[in-house]
């Protein structure tokens, strides 16, 4: 179940980037593998961009 909730937050991530015009980014995401459990620098990656795209989903926003 982990797993599934983690590949449809993935999607949210990609789509908010989407959203913000951020298209190249948006496909990087959605082709990652998911190697979070191979190294602990890709698990911070993927943590540090949910707060970022969360950060572009406001500022479109108040476009």
């Amino acid at each position: 179940m982990r797993a599934f909730i983690e590949k449809i937050q993935k999607m949210m991530v990609a789509a908010t980037f989407a959203e913000a015009g951020e298209l190249d980014m948006a496909r990087e995401i959605l082709q990652e593998k998911d190697d979070s459990k191979a190294t602990p620098a890709a698990a911070n990656r993927q943590q540090a961009r949910i707060p970022r795209a969360t950060t572009l989903a406001a500022h479109s926003m108040h476009k």
